[in-house]
């Protein structure tokens, strides 16, 4: 948590460049160029990101198809997971081409959430999202074995998902 321009996606962003081999963290909202003290991450880390432009979606694909791309789990989890994010039997067999921005948001989440990654970083994580959509978010990243850290504007969402706060 902390105000606009004190460096909480730069934050971020410079952790996902970390998990990529890139060093060098961007300019801070503010202009300034933000200064970290060289990172790594524990060789178990397994990162998962969400990209805000849904790289990772297939737009031909349907959505469960999307939902076993890189699943560890099995079907039966990834439909409960599904079904967890407001995804019923008939939303599995639409392309995501014709999903809205908060259903394309959702499937993201779940695809994260299915992978095998360990740790999770999320850049405003209730962006597009409705009211239902951020309660059932909440509720699967409550039930998420691994850590995550997000950065909110939503105190709601803080209040009812974070264990501890960062204060920027």
């Amino acid at each position: 948590l902390g105000p606009n321009g004190s460096g909480k996606t730069t934050l971020i962003r410079y952790l996902q460049k970390i998990s990529v081999s890139e060093e060098e963290p961007e300019k801070n909202a503010a202009g300034g160029k933000a200064e970290f003290q060289k990172l790594s991450f524990a060789p178990r880390v397994r990162l998962g990101i969400l990209a805000q432009n849904l790289r990772m979606l297939d737009p031909e694909k349907t959505v469960l198809e999307n939902a076993l791309t890189d699943s560890v789990q099995l079907p039966a989890v990834v439909k409960n997971m599904l079904a967890g994010l407001l995804f019923g039997p008939d939303d599995w067999n639409k392309r995501a081409a014709v999903l809205s921005g908060g259903e394309r948001m959702r499937l993201g989440f779940a695809m994260l959430l299915l992978s095998d990654a360990n740790v999770l970083l999320l850049d405003e994580p209730t962006n597009y999202l409705d009211l239902p959509s951020i309660q059932a978010l909440e509720k699967q990243l409550n039930a998420y074995e691994g850590a995550v850290l997000f950065v909110s504007h939503d105190s709601r969402f803080v209040q009812n998902t974070a264990q501890e706060l960062l204060i920027i």
